[in-house]
């Protein structure tokens, strides 16, 4: 018998690409042309991955660490130059 333990984490959405580019399921915007999308579903604003054949929902928090993750790579790749 197998036990759950409920640990209060939260589940994310994994959606195939041709029903999260449908217009139907939501409106979305690639971010800065970046793998990172921008989807409203249910009125509320997610953060998706583009993969291979998916888009995986993620955290907030881990775009917002990308996000300035990138910024400081961009300055750096901007003064070696």
């Amino acid at each position: 018998m197998t036990r759950y333990i409920k640990t209060g984490r939260q589940a994310y959405k994994a959606i195939m690409a041709n029903t999260f580019l449908n217009e139907k399921t939501g409106a979305f915007e690639q971010i800065n042309e970046s793998p990172w999308f921008l989807k409203v579903r249910r009125g509320k604003p997610g953060y998706f991955l583009k993969m291979t054949d998916k888009f995986q929902q993620m955290p907030e928090t881990c775009f917002h660490l990308f996000s300035s993750y990138r910024s400081k790579i961009s300055k750096l790749q901007f003064k070696r130059r």
